[in-house]
């Protein structure tokens, strides 16, 4: 009997949440994260919305993404 891995995973940018299943003997490509310090600018209608303050690249992350900041 082969084992399996389930994997979930969620969107932070959208809040998509997905999930799969992989056996044993499966590979995974790699996958390469960036880590970046992002400064928050205001909510908009639901919406946390970050930017990166060399690039002034803006990024919207749903509420319900980032769950409670209290």
């Amino acid at each position: 009997m082969a084992g399996f891995t389930i994997l979930k995973q969620k969107d932070v940018q959208y809040a998509h949440l997905s999930e799969r299943r992989f056996k044993a003997t499966d590979k995974l490509d790699e996958v390469e994260l960036t880590i970046k310090k992002m400064q928050y600018i205001y909510d908009d209608d639901g919406m946390f919305l970050f930017m990166d303050p060399v690039t002034y690249d803006q990024v919207g992350i749903p509420r319900q993404a980032i769950g409670s900041i209290d």
